[in-house]
C-alpha cells in the first residue's frame, strides 16, 4: 500500500490552462504550468478524464479508453506531460471510469447488437424495476435494437458495465496496464463504489416514493472482490484512490483501505463536503447567504474516520472537488474573502492525512456567475432548470450558488501571477502550509490530533510529538467571538498572527509552531 504523504492537486483539464487559445484547456497548457505547481509544493497531480468522449458528462462518458479527446491533445503530449512532471518529482494520476462507458462506445454497440462475447457486457433486462438514477430519473432506458432495457445509474448516455462478466474485468485490466506502460503513477477510480449491483433487482420502496435510493447499487460486498481481482492483474504497484460515495460506512471504507487486506490507498468519501447542510436544498435566496461551517459536524466528520482508521488506513484531506461549488463560495465570505480563504486552508491542511487541492483553490477562486441556463454545460443543471417550478431568477441563483458547473471556471493566469509575486497572497499562504508539511514530516504524520472543546464556531486543535507542537485556532464565522488572551509563546506563526484583546475577529486563523527545548 502507498504511504508517502501526498500533496495533491486536481486539474480540471478544460478549465486549467489553454495553450492554443481555442477556449479549452489542454495537456500542453498543463505542461506549461508544471513549474507553477512545483513552486506551490505539489507532488501529485490528478488529471480529470481526457479520453475521447461524447462530453455529456464532462468526459466521464468514455467513448474510447485508448485515445485522447482531440481538444485536449494527443497521446504523445500525454507522455511528454508525464515525463516532464516526473522530472520535477511530480506524480501523475488519472481518472479511470470503471462503472460505465458512453453509449457510443464500441463495447455497447457490440452488446446491443448481441455480438458474441459482448451480449451481457452491460446490464440488460427484459422488464425493468423501479430504480432511480442519481439524477432522480428512471435508471433504465429501452434500446430498440436489443429490445431490452439497460441500466444507467447516472445519465442514460452512460450505460453501466456488468462486472459479473469476466470480459469486463479483462478489458479494464488491459486499459489500466496500457496507461501504466505510458508512465502513469496511479488512478482515481471514478464511481468505484457502484460496481456491484443487487442481483435480485427487486423494486425499492424508497424509489416508489419518488426518492433516489442508491443502496441497491452502492458498496456491495462484491465490489471488494472485483477490485482485488482487478488489482491483481496490474503490471506494477501504483497509487489507487477510490471515489466511494453512496453513503459509505466507516467500516466499509476501512475494508477498502486497510493497509493489509484492502485494495485502495486513499478514498474520497464526501462526508464533510456539505458542512452547512445546503446540498440539494432549494431554499429562498436570502437564506443561501448563510455559509457558516457547522464546527461540531466538521470535527465529527474528521474524527469518525481518524478514530477508526488509526494505523490501519490512510486519511485523505480535501475540501471539495469538481462536483461541488468553490470553497470560498461554499464556506467563505465575499466580505472577508482573503481572510476566509486562508482560514479554510489553515483549518484543514494541518490535520493528519494526505491532501488534495482543487485547481484554483490556492488562489481563492469563487464560483462563476452565469446569466443564462445556456451557459451551463452540466446536464444536471439543465434537468433542474427544466423541472423546477421556481422563477427563472431563483433557478439561476440556485445554480450559480450550488451547481458543480459554477465551480469549474477558468483560472485567470494574470491573477495567478500577481499572487505568485505577492508574498501576502492566498497562494503564498497555501505555499507556506505545504512547505511546512514537507519539512515537518514526523509531526504531520503523527496520529496525535487533539481537538480542544470550544465555543461554537471556534475550532482549535493541537498536534504533538516529543519534540514539536502545532496549535491551530480558527474562527469559522463572520462574527467577533469571545476568546481568552493570547497565551502562545516560545514559537512562531506559520500562518496568521497573534490576536489582540479578548475576541477573535471574523475568520481569524493561526497555525503556531513550537520546537520544544528551543
Amino acid at each position: 500500500m502507498y504511504s508517502q504523504d501526498i500533496i495533491g492537486y486536481e486539474i480540471w483539464i478544460p478549465s486549467f490552462a489553454d495553450s492554443n487559445e481555442d477556449g479549452v484547456g489542454d495537456l500542453q497548457g498543463i505542461l506549461s504550468k508544471l513549474d507553477y505547481l512545483s513552486f506551490l509544493g505539489i507532488n501529485t497531480i490528478w488529471l480529470s478524464p481526457f479520453h475521447e468522449s461524447m462530453q455529456i458528462d464532462s468526459g466521464y462518458d468514455v467513448s474510447d479508453y485508448y485515445s485522447v479527446y482531440p481538444l485536449y491533445g494527443t497521446l504523445d503530449q500525454l507522455q511528454t506531460l508525464i515525463q516532464e512532471a516526473h522530472s520535477r518529482d511530480i506524480q501523475v494520476i488519472m481518472d479511470l471510469v470503471l462503472n460505465h462507458t458512453a453509449k457510443d462506445h464500441p463495447w455497447f454497440e457490440a452488446s446491443r447488437h448481441n455480438e458474441v462475447g459482448y451480449e451481457d457486457l452491460y446490464i440488460w433486462r427484459e422488464h425493468p424495476n423501479n430504480w432511480l438514477s442519481f439524477l432522480g430519473q428512471n435508471a433504465w432506458t429501452y434500446d430498440e435494437v436489443k429490445e431490452e432495457y439497460y441500466l444507467h445509474i447516472f445519465d442514460e448516455a452512460q450505460p453501466d458495465l456488468n462486472w459479473k462478466h469476466p470480459r469486463v474485468m479483462e478489458c479494464m485490466i488491459e486499459v489500466a496496464n496500457y496507461y501504466l506502460d505510458l508512465g502513469i503513477d496511479g488512478f482515481r477510480l471514478d464511481a468505484v463504489a457502484h460496481l456491484g449491483k443487487d442481483q435480485t433487482f427487486m423494486d425499492s420502496d424508497q424509489c416508489s416514493k419518488g426518492e433516489v435510493d442508491s443502496s441497491p447499487f452502492s458498496n456491495k460486498d462484491e465490489v471488494l472482490t472485483y477490485l482485488q481481482c482487478w488489482k491483481s492483474g496490474l503490471k506494477r504497484e501504483c497509487i489507487l484512490i477510490g471515489e466511494i460515495g453512496g453513503d459509505v460506512s466507516v467500516e466499509r471504507s476501512l475494508e477498502y483501505l486497510n493497509q493489509n487486506t484492502g485494495v485502495m490507498d486513499y478514498a474520497f468519501t464526501f462526508d464533510h463536503c456539505w458542512l452547512n447542510g445546503m446540498y440539494g436544498k432549494i431554499v429562498p435566496c436570502q437564506e443561501m447567504d448563510h455559509t457558516l461551517i457547522d464546527s461540531k459536524l466538521f470535527i465529527q466528520s474528521y474524527l469518525r474516520y481518524y478514530d477508526r482508521f488509526q494505523e490501519q488506513a490512510n486519511m485523505m484531506l480535501y475540501w471539495l472537488n469538481h462536483d461541488h461549488p468553490r470553497l470560498v463560495t461554499q464556506y467563505g465570505s465575499e466580505r472577508y474573502y482573503d481572510r476566509s480563504a486562508k482560514m479554510l486552508a489553515t483549518l484543514l491542511y494541518f490535520l493528519h492525512g494526505s491532501i488534495f487541492l482543487y485547481y484554483g483553490e490556492e488562489l481563492g477562486m469563487t464560483n462563476t456567475h452565469k446569466t443564462s441556463i445556456t451557459q451551463f454545460k452540466d446536464h444536471q443543471a439543465h434537468l433542474f432548470y427544466q423541472e423546477s417550478t421556481l422563477s427563472k431568477e431563483e433557478k439561476l441563483f440556485h445554480l450559480n450558488r450550488m451547481n458543480r458547473d459554477a465551480g469549474r471556471g477558468c483560472i485567470d493566469w494574470k491573477v495567478a501571477q500577481d499572487q505568485v509575486e505577492d508574498p501576502s497572497s492566498i497562494y503564498h499562504e497555501y505555499r507556506k502550509i505545504l512547505a511546512f508539511r514537507s519539512s515537518h514530516r514526523e509531526l504531520i504524520s503523527t496520529r496525535n490530533v487533539h481537538f480542544i472543546p470550544n465555543k461554537e464556531s471556534i475550532i482549535e486543535y493541537v498536534r504533538k510529538t516529543k519534540e514539536e507542537e502545532l496549535h491551530i485556532i480558527v474562527n469559522v464565522s463572520d462574527q467577533y467571538l469571545p476568546y481568552h488572551e493570547c497565551t502562545l509563546e516560545n514559537g512562531k506563526y506559520i500562518t496568521g498572527e497573534a490576536w489582540k484583546g479578548s475576541e477573535l475577529p471574523p475568520y481569524y486563523y493561526c497555525a503556531y509552531y513550537v520546537k520544544k527545548g528551543k
